[in-house]
C-alpha cells in the first residue's frame, strides 16, 4: 500500500488520525468466538453475569480460551442444536414453533441497543424504534413462498498461500431461502485455533471472508442476521439496517476503540424513473402500514405533450421510485471480514438474487452480486478496502445512470413546455390554469430531485476529505496494490452527477420564475384576465421572462419594440448592451449599403457615459470614396427617432449615440431582476461544447505557503487574488479546481525534522493548544541555532574558502541527512512529516474559510518529488526531443539554444537532486493526466521567467497544445512585512489585526459606523476590506497593508464600499411590498428619467461588459472601478430623495409610486454591487 508521499491524487486533506491502522494489516491472534458466538448469546451472558469481560481481560484470557478450543469444537454438534432455538418464526422455520411473539421481539431491541456499558452501546431510541417497529409491527403483505430465494452468501478463506485464486470455498455464491440462509449462518464461522486458515480436517472450510447479498431485504431477513450476528458484527448493522430502512446517504470508515474493528458504509438513497401501465409497488410495510418505499405517479409528465393536442393521453404513465443502496464491510483484520449488500428491486429491476442466480455463466462461472456482476466471484478480492472501493464504483455506475435518466427526462419535458403555449394562435382560460398546476408540480418535482442528489454529493465529498485518506495511506507500508485509481475511479463518477445537478438547478429556477408570472397574472381580477389573453407572446413573458431567447423576443414586442435583431456576435441573453448595439445595427444598415457584420462592428461601446452610450466608428464602414466627416452629416439627417435612442451627435469621425431615457428603465430592470445572481455572468464562455453544455475545466494554483516558514504578504496577496481568478472563471462557465500548491519539500523540512528530534515530543505536540504555530516557533527556534553555521558559511565564502568541510558537520550536517531519510522514503521520518504536513492543512483550511476561500486539493512539491516514474517520464522526454543537455556535471536546458531568451536553467544539480524547474514541468503532466484541464493558471508573485522557462521546456518537449493552456498571473512582491520584528507571523495573525483595527475605528467614529452589532460585523467588515484593499493593487505595485487606509470610511475603501451596501439595503427596506416580476414593466418610470438616475441606469447597463473585460485581463481592479463608479452616481440619487423628503414631497401617492420606481432600481442596483463583490470573494454585509 502507497504512503502518502507517493500519492494523493483528488484527496487533498490527511487528517492526523486518517491511516489504517497496523493492527489490521496483520494477522493477530484473537478468540474465534468472538464470531463463532452470537451477539445476542454474548448479551445473555453479560446479562447473567451482571458484569461482562473487557476486552483486556479477554486479552489476558487469550490462552486459556486456547486451551479450551479442542473441547468446544468436540461439543460443536450440540452448540449448533442450542443455536437452533432462535431459528426464525414459525412462518418460516419449524424449529421455531412455540417461540414466543413477545421474546422474539425484544430479541431485535436488545441486539439494537447493546450492552449498556459497552462502547458500542446505542441510546438513540429513534434508530432502535425504526427497526425494531418495522420488524414487530410492519406487515410484509404476501408472505414469501418457502422455496423462494431471499439471500447469496459467499463463504470462503484464502488457504494460507493462495494456489487457487478462488481460495477455498464453504459456499460459492449459492441463492438461499430464508430456512438455508439461517442454517448457513448459524454454523460456526472459525474452527477455534488461533490459525484459521485452511480447511478443517473433517469439516467445513472457515468463512473468513463472508459476502451477503440481499435484494428487497424484509423483517425476516434481518430477524435471520440478528439472531446470527456476531458481536463485532452488532454494531455495524444497527447502523446499516438503520440507514437501509430510512434512505440515508453516508459513506465513511469507522475504527473501534476497544477490540479493534473496522466499518466501511456506502449507502446511496436514489430514484429510478419508470414507465408503464401499471406499477410494481412495494409490499414491505412500516409500523404505520405504509409502504417502505414510495412510488410516486407522475402524471404531468406522461401527459404533458398531450396536453396541447385534442387526442386521448397516452395509458402509459411516469413512475419515480425511491431506492436505496447499502453496502457495508466490516471484520477484524484483512482476512476475517464479511461483507452485506442490501438492494432495492421491488420495481422491477433486474438485480433480484433470482437474477444473479440466472446469470451463472455470463461472464464468469460466479457473478459478484454485491458489484452489480462486474466482478468475479470465482476469483475474489481478498483485501476489504478494495473490495468495497470495486463494489462502490461499480454501484455508483447504477445510482449515476438512473440521475442521468431522470435528469434528461425532466429536462425535455420543461424544454417542450417552453413551446407549449405556442401551440395555437389563441389561449384560453383552463390551458392557462393547466399550465399553472403542471407548473407548480414540476418545481414540486425538482426541489424533490435537488435534496436527493445534493445529499449523494455531499456524502461522497464528505468521506473524500477524510475517510479516502484511510484508503490512501497504511501506519505501517503493506505490499498491497494501490487504491487511489479506484478512488479517482469513483470520484470521476461522482462528479458527473454535478452536471445534472446544476441542470436541476437552472430548471427549477426557471419553472419558479413562470410560477412567479403565471401566479401574478391569475390572481388579476378573479383570473379575468386570463380569460381576456389573446396574444400568446403576452404569456411567454409569464413563462420564460428575459432568460431565454423567445421570452425576450416576446418581452421587447410587447414594450413596444420592433423584433430583436439577430448578429452572429450579438450576446443578447447576457449582455443588455448588445439589445441596444443590434437596434442601432438595423437601422444603421438601412442607411448605408454595407454587410452587417461590418455595421455591427463599427458599433462600440463609449469609454465613459460622458461620452455617450454607443459610438459609431465611421472609418471603421469601410466605404470607398466616402469622407468619413461628410458622411457623418448625411447619416444624422436620415437617423430617424428610434423608442431606445436620443438624438445622436456627431464628433469628429464618430456619432454618438445616447440611449433613451424614457424606455431604457422598462427595458433594463426587468432584464436584470429576471438574471439576478447570473447578471453579469457569461456561462457559454467556459463550455467546450454548447450542444452538450460540458464545461471547460481550469486548474488555478495560488497561495502556495510553507510549511513551518512564515506567512508573508505575497502568499497573502496570490491567495486572494487567486481566489478571485477561480471565483470569475466560475461565473463564465468553467468547472474550477482550485489548487494550494504547498511548500511542503526541501531543506527546510530537514531541519524542522531536526528540532522535533531535539525539542519536540508526541507529549509535547499533545499538550498543545495552537498545534500549528508550536510547529513555526519550533521551526523559527532551529533558523536561529543554525544561523551562526550560515555566518561561517557566508564568511568562508567571502573568503573564498571552501564551505564543503563546514556543510558537512553540525546542523547543516543534520539538517542534509534528515532530508535525504525523507527523499529516501525512511518510514519514521516520512511519518513525521506526514504529521506536520496534516497539521498544517488542518489549519489552513479553518482559517482560508475566514477569507471565503475553499480548496479543491492541497498539494504541493513532494507529490512529484516522491513520484520517481513521473520525474523519470519528464526526463525521458526532454531527452527524445534533444531540450537537455549537460554542463559542469549538472543536466540544464539551453533556452537560448532553443530561440528563446531565457538563459539556462538547470534541471537536474550536479548531486543528482531534481530542480524546482523540473518539479514544476513533472506538476504540469501530472495534472494534465490526473484532470485533464483545459487551461491552467498559476498565480505567484513574480518568477515571471520561471514560469516562461516551464511553457517553453513544455513546448520544447512537443506538447506545444499543452504549453498554450499555462498561465501566469504575476504580481510584485511586498516591500515589507506586517508582522512585528521577532515575531512568527501566520494567516490568522494578519486576519486578526484586521478584525482588531476594524472594531477599534468602529469604537472611534460611532456615527461613521452605523452598524448594530459591531463586534459580529467588524470581524467579517476587516476580512473584506482587507481582500478588496488586496485586489485594488495593481499588479505592478508594491503590497503594504496600511491599517488606516483599510478602515477608513471614505474613498475608494472596502469599508466605504461596505457601508454604501448596507445603507443602500435599509434604504430599500423601508419601502413596503416589493413589486412583483409583472409589475415592473408597467410602473411609472419617469423619476428615473433624468440624472443622476439615468446615469445609474446606463453604469447597470454595462455591468456584463465590466466583468467580461476583467475576465479576460483577470484584472479584478476593473470590477472594483466599476462598482465605485455606481456608488458616486447611487450618492447622489440617494442624497436627492432625502432632499425631497425633507422638502415634504415624500406624502403623496404620487411620491410614493416616484419612489417605488427608484427603489426598483436600488434593488437592481444592490443586485449588481452584490455580484460583483461575491466575484471578488467578499459576502456582502447588510445592516
Amino acid at each position: 500500500m502507497s504512503t502518502e508521499s507517493e500519492t494523493r491524487r483528488n484527496f487533498p486533506h490527511q487528517s492526523l488520525r486518517c491511516y489504517w491502522p497496523k493492527r489490521f494489516t496483520k494477522r493477530r491472534p484473537f478468540n474465534p468466538d468472538s464470531e463463532n458466538q452470537t451477539y445476542l448469546e454474548y448479551l445473555q451472558i453479560e446479562q447473567y453475569l451482571g458484569e461482562g469481560v473487557s476486552d483486556e481481560d479477554e486479552e489476558e484470557e487469550e490462552e486459556e480460551e486456547e486451551d479450551e478450543a479442542e473441547a468446544e469444537e468436540e461439543d460443536g454438534a450440540s452448540c449448533e442444536d442450542d443455536r437452533s432455538s432462535n431459528a426464525p418464526e414459525d412462518d418460516v422455520n419449524e424449529q421455531s414453533k412455540g417461540t414466543d411473539a413477545s421474546n422474539q421481539m425484544s430479541d431485535i431491541r436488545r441486539f439494537m441497543r447493546g450492552m449498556e456499558r459497552d462502547e458500542d452501546f446505542l441510546d438513540d431510541y429513534d434508530m432502535v424504534d425504526e427497526v425494531a417497529k418495522f420488524c414487530e409491527e410492519g406487515s410484509e403483505g404476501p408472505f414469501r413462498a418457502r422455496e423462494k430465494h431471499v439471500a447469496i452468501l459467499d463463504e470462503r478463506n484464502t488457504a494460507g498461500t493462495i494456489v487457487d485464486k478462488g481460495g477455498h470455498c464453504r459456499t460459492n455464491s449459492e441463492p438461499l431461502t430464508l430456512e438455508q440462509f439461517f442454517d448457513k449462518l448459524s454454523r460456526k464461522r472459525l474452527r477455534v485455533e488461533s490459525d484459521s486458515t485452511n480447511a478443517f480436517d473433517d469439516e467445513e472450510s472457515d468463512a473468513e471472508r463472508r459476502i451477503v447479498f440481499i435484494s428487497d431485504l424484509d423483517s425476516f431477513t434481518i430477524q435471520v442476521i440478528i439472531k446470527t450476528a456476531s458481536r463485532t458484527q452488532a454494531p455495524a448493522l444497527r447502523d446499516l439496517f438503520h440507514k437501509y430502512l430510512t434512505r440515508k446517504a453516508s459513506m465513511g470508515v469507522t475504527i473501534s476503540n476497544g477490540f479493534p474493528v473496522f466499518t466501511l458504509e456506502f449507502h446511496m438513497p436514489y430514484y429510478v424513473l419508470g414507465r408503464s401501465k401499471t406499477v410494481s409497488r412495494d409490499t414491505r410495510r412500516k409500523s404505520d402500514g405504509s409502504p417502505l418505499r414510495q412510488s410516486r405517479k407522475l402524471d404531468f409528465l406522461s401527459r404533458s405533450r398531450d396536453a396541447s393536442k385534442d387526442s386521448n393521453p397516452t395509458d402509459q404513465h411516469y413512475w419515480l421510485h425511491e431506492a436505496q443502496i447499502s453496502i457495508v464491510v466490516t471484520g477484524v483484520n484483512n482476512w476475517v471480514w464479511t461483507a452485506y449488500g442490501f438492494v432495492d428491486t421491488y420495481f422491477g429491476s433486474k438485480g433480484t438474487v433470482e437474477d444473479y442466480d440466472k446469470l451463472k455463466g455470463r461472464h464468469w462461472e460466479r457473478e459478484d452480486p454485491l458489484a452489480a456482476g462486474r466482478l468475479n466471484g470465482g476469483e475474489p478480492i481478498w483485501t476489504p478496502r478494495e473490495y468495497f472501493l470495486r463494489v462502490v464504483q461499480s454501484r455508483i455506475r447504477e445510482v449515476l445512470k438512473e440521475w442521468n435518466r431522470i435528469v434528461r427526462t425532466v429536462t425535455e419535458e420543461v424544454e417542450g413546455s417552453r413551446g407549449l403555449a405556442y401551440s395555437s394562435s389563441k389561449i384560453t382560460a383552463q390551458k392557462l390554469e393547466f399550465l399553472e398546476r403542471r407548473n407548480s408540480q414540476m418545481a414540486a418535482l425538482s426541489t424533490q430531485l435537488i435534496g436527493g442528489l445534493s445529499e449523494t454529493i455531499q456524502a461522497w465529498e464528505g468521506f473524500r476529505r477524510t475517510e479516502a485518506n484511510y484508503f490512501l495511506f497504511d501506519e505501517v507500508p503493506t505490499a498491497e496494490p494501490s487504491l487511489e485509481p479506484s478512488l479517482n475511479a469513483i470520484d470521476k463518477e461522482f462528479s458527473k452527477l454535478k452536471p445534472g445537478l446544476r441542470k436541476l438547478e437552472q430548471l427549477k429556477k426557471e419553472l419558479c420564475d413562470r410560477r412567479e408570472g403565471l401566479n401574478a397574472y391569475l390572481s388579476l381580477d378573479g383570473r379575468a384576465a386570463a380569460r381576456q389573453l389573446q396574444d400568446l407572446t403576452v404569456l411567454a413573458i409569464f413563462l420564460m421572462a428575459t432568460c431565454s431567447l423567445p421570452g425576450l423576443q416576446a418581452f421587447v414586442t410587447q414594450i413596444g419594440l420592433d423584433p430583436l435583431p439577430t448578429f452572429a456576435t450579438a450576446d443578447a441573453l447576457n449582455n443588455p448592451i448588445d439589445i441596444y448595439h443590434s437596434y442601432l445595427a438595423e437601422r444603421l444598415q438601412t442607411l448605408v449599403e454595407c454587410d452587417p457584420d461590418v455595421v455591427y462592428h463599427s458599433i462600440q461601446l463609449s469609454k465613459t457615459i460622458e461620452d455617450g452610450d454607443l459610438d459609431i466608428v465611421l472609418p471603421k464602414l469601410k466605404l470607398d470614396g466616402v469622407k468619413p466627416k461628410e458622411l457623418a452629416g448625411e447619416l444624422l439627417k436620415k437617423f430617424l427617432p428610434h423608442p431606445l435612442f436620443a438624438a445622436p451627435f456627431k464628433d469628429g469621425v464618430h456619432i454618438r449615440v445616447l440611449f433613451s431615457t424614457k424606455n431604457t428603465p422598462r427595458l433594463l430592470l426587468p432584464y436584470v431582476n429576471d438574471r439576478k445572481a447570473t447578471y453579469g455572468n457569461f456561462p457559454a464562455l467556459g463550455l467546450q461544447d454548447q450542444a452538450e453544455s460540458k464545461s471547460k475545466k481550469v486548474i488555478v494554483e495560488f497561495a502556495r505557503p510553507n510549511i513551518a516558514r512564515e506567512f508573508t504578504i505575497d502568499h497573502l496577496r496570490s491567495s486572494i487574488l487567486g481566489a478571485y481568478v477561480s471565483n470569475i472563471h466560475e461565473a463564465m462557465g468553467y468547472s474550477v479546481v482550485r489548487v494550494n500548491y504547498l511548500g511542503d519539500w526541501g531543506k527546510n523540512l530537514g531541519l524542522l525534522g531536526v528540532g522535533w528530534q531535539k525539542h519536540g515530543s508526541e507529549e509535547i505536540l499533545n499538550e498543545q493548544t495552537d498545534l500549528f504555530r508550536y510547529i513555526h516557533d519550533l521551526y523559527a527556534k532551529m533558523e536561529e541555532e543554525l544561523q551562526p553555521e550560515q555566518d561561517a558559511r557566508k564568511k568562508a565564502r567571502q573568503d573564498g574558502q571552501d564551505t564543503s568541510v563546514l556543510e558537512s558537520q553540525g546542523l547543516f550536517a543534520e539538517r542534509d541527512a534528515t532530508f535525504k531519510q525523507m527523499e529516501d522514503g525512511e518510514p519514521v521520518a516520512i511519518a513525521l512529516w506526514e504529521k506536520l504536513r496534516a497539521i498544517t492543512i488542518e489549519y489552513y483550511i479553518e482559517t482560508y474559510a475566514k477569507l471565503n476561500i475553499k480548496f479543491d486539493e492541497y498539494s504541493g512539491e513532494s507529490r512529484v518529488s516522491l513520484d520517481l516514474e513521473a520525474i523519470a517520464q519528464v526526463e525521458s522526454m526532454l531527452k527524445e526531443n534533444d531540450v537537455w543537455e549537460e554542463k559542469d556535471g549538472a543536466w540544464v536546458i539551453d533556452f537560448d539554444r532553443h530561440g528563446a531568451k531565457l538563459g539556462t536553467a538547470a534541471i537536474r544539480d550536479r548531486n543528482g537532486s531534481t530542480t524546482y524547474l523540473l518539479r514544476d514541468i513533472a506538476t504540469v503532466f501530472d495534472r494534465l493526466k490526473t484532470h485533464e484541464f483545459d487551461k491552467m493558471v498559476y498565480v505567484v508573485c513574480e518568477q515571471d521567467v520561471h514560469f516562461r522557462q516551464v511553457f517553453k521546456a513544455v513546448q520544447l518537449m512537443g506538447r506545444g497544445d499543452v504549453a498554450n493552456k499555462l498561465q501566469h498571473v504575476t504580481f510584485t512582491r511586498a516591500n515589507s512585512p506586517v508582522a512585528h520584528p521577532g515575531s512568527t507571523q501566520l494567516l490568522g495573525d494578519i486576519l486578526d489585526q484586521c478584525e482588531n483595527h476594524m472594531r477599534d475605528a468602529m469604537t472611534a467614529n460611532p456615527d461613521e459606523y452605523q452598524i448594530e452589532d459591531r463586534d459580529a460585523v467588524g470581524k467579517a467588515m476587516g476580512i473584506n476590506s482587507l481582500v478588496l484593499q488586496q485586489l485594488s493593487l495593481k499588479k505592478g505595485d508594491s503590497n503594504n497593508l496600511d491599517f488606516n487606509l483599510l478602515t477608513s470610511p471614505t474613498g475608494e475603501t472596502g469599508t466605504n464600499l461596505q457601508l454604501f451596501y448596507a445603507k443602500l439595503c435599509s434604504e430599500i427596506a423601508s419601502v413596503g411590498p416589493y413589486p412583483g416580476p409583472d409589475e415592473i414593466p408597467d410602473l411609472d418610470y419617469t423619476s428615473l428619467s433624468q440624472p443622476p438616475y439615468s446615469d445609474v441606469l446606463r453604469l447597470i447597463a454595462r455591468y456584463p461588459v465590466a466583468t467580461q473585460f476583467a475576465f479576460e485581463k483577470l484584472d479584478p481592479g476593473i470590477i472594483i472601478l466599476y462598482m465605485f463608479l455606481v456608488i458616486d452616481e447611487l450618492s447622489a440619487c440617494l442624497a436627492t430623495d432625502e432632499f425631497e423628503r425633507a422638502e415634504g414631497e415624500g406624502e403623496s401617492s404620487s411620491a410614493g409610486l416616484k419612489h417605488l420606481a427608484r427603489v426598483v432600481m436600488y434593488e437592481n442596483v444592490r443586485q449588481v454591487l452584490e455580484n460583483g463583490l461575491k466575484l471578488l470573494g467578499i459576502t456582502p454585509i447588510s445592516p
